[in-house]
């Protein structure tokens, strides 16, 4: 193992975190103890089902977050929270236990294929000893059922595995589209957005205008107070002034009256006299 696969980029690839060997073990003995060599030529790719079993241990989920995406293969051989929301690698973890289904059911029907062989033999020789006798063409129809038994188990077992197969690629097509309406939807909210941003923007703008505007008019409004204020002490003043001139006025008239009243009656003193 060389200095690069030793070394695990962690998220946006700022830091580098040391492979761990206990790791690497446990994912040879997950994969069936091969080697680095071996799985990359097989072109080995992360064990969706062991991490599926790993990922809910507490301290598995935390290291993995902790550490980050490590890009391809992950850590440890295992898929991370950033790889598992690819609808291609779901759909593989849900066609793998089919697959290994599949494989049980062959193995059981190469069993049951083989018990079925003892039993044929064991009857063809009880049959042998009892009528001492050998039929060769009632064995050969038998050995035409039998390959006729087989050739239908075979076609069974390929259209099972047709209908699997169908059936996970119908899941990752589903998957496929729904991960492709959400990238629309994300566009679609991407533009109203932007929108919306520029919309806020304009209504700033506007608002910045009006502010300017109502300090502007509220400026106009103080000065205009301010000259309201001085024309009414001036008006104060002009009355003020004017009430003096009026006493004034006033008391001259009866100075005058007083001294029109003075001068008749010294006349009419003097022409008495």
């Amino acid at each position: 193992m060389n200095g690069k696969d030793k070394r695990l980029h962690g998220s946006f690839g700022d830091s580098v975190i040391e492979r761990k060997e206990e790791a690497d073990v446990e994912e040879q003995q997950a994969g069936g103890g091969e080697g680095k060599q071996e799985k990359t030529a097989k072109g080995f790719k992360p064990n969706a089902l062991l991490y599926l079993k790993k990922i809910k241990e507490p301290g598995f989920a935390a290291e993995l977050k902790r550490k980050g995406c490590s890009g391809w293969p992950c850590h440890a051989g295992f898929l991370c929270d950033f790889c598992m929301l690819r609808p291609e690698w779901i759909a593989e973890s849900k066609l793998e236990p089919l697959n290994e289904e599949i494989a049980e059911l062959k193995q059981s029907i190469i069993i049951l294929r083989k018990q079925q062989q003892d039993v044929e033999t064991l009857e063809r020789a009880e049959r042998l000893v009892a009528g001492k006798y050998w039929s060769k063409s009632d064995e050969e129809r038998k050995m035409t059922l039998n390959s006729m038994l087989e050739d239908s188990t075979a076609r069974v077992e390929a259209q099972e595995a047709t209908r699997a197969k169908i059936a996970a690629e119908k899941v990752r097509d589903s998957l496929l589209d729904q991960l492709s309406r959400v990238q629309e939807k994300v566009k679609l909210q991407e533009k109203d957005n932007t929108s919306l941003k520029q919309q806020v923007m304009a209504l700033q703008q506007t608002l910045e205008e009006s502010r300017r505007k109502l300090n502007f008019v509220e400026k106009d409004l103080e000065d205009k107070r301010s000259m309201i204020s001085e024309a009414f002490k001036e008006k104060s003043r002009a009355t003020t002034e004017a009430r003096r001139l009026k006493l004034e006025v006033e008391a001259t008239n009866m100075e005058i009256a007083v001294k029109n009243e003075q001068e008749d009656e010294a006349a009419s003193s003097s022409s008495s006299s």
